[in-house]
């Protein structure tokens, strides 16, 4: 793959991202403000991201002024209204990381994301893995999941996936 980039505010996070994918482009940088030009990307990836910023609206803002006509953003970020956060309560798997500080409901991803002139192609949540004692049933509660796509199942997840398109 040709022009591939990456950004983290860490630069531990990209020193180890370099070992990993070497011919990619990585640069420390902050979400809110990204120093792209404008409508330079195809598809920008925001997995396990937009949870840590102050101002997730400004990131979007940037994701959509950076991302070309035709461009793609794809968010997967915790889902507060998960199963496991109904059982879990304040010891849910999102809230044991102190960097997660933009945690929404799935609907509010998506006002914002209207907000911001991009439309949404799939709202979903995958994942139900914040289950230590019952772990193995739910790798097999997950596979059914993915395999029937039945909608009763659709907003229990452990993680909100949202694909949206300028």
């Amino acid at each position: 793959y040709k022009n591939l980039y990456g950004i983290d505010i860490s630069q531990y996070a990209i020193e180890q991202a370099k070992h990993i994918s070497p011919n990619a482009n990585f640069q420390i940088m902050n979400a809110e403000s990204l120093k792209f030009k404008k409508e330079q990307f195809k598809l920008i990836l925001a997995i396990d991201v937009i949870e840590h910023v102050k101002n997730p609206e400004k990131c979007i803002k940037e994701c959509n002024r950076i991302l070309n006509k035709e461009g793609i953003l794809i968010i997967v970020t915790p889902n507060p209204e998960s199963y496991s956060h109904k059982i879990n309560k304040d010891k849910w798997f999102a809230y044991r990381d102190t960097t997660h500080i933009s945690i929404k409901p799935q609907r509010e991803w998506i006002e914002i994301l209207k907000k911001n002139n991009f439309a949404i192609q799939t709202a979903k949540t995958i994942d139900l893995f914040d289950f230590p004692h019952f772990n193995k049933l739910f790798q097999l509660f997950n596979k059914i999941k993915y395999e029937l796509k039945n909608p009763f199942l659709k907003k229990i997840g452990d993680n909100t996936i949202i694909i949206a398109h300028k």
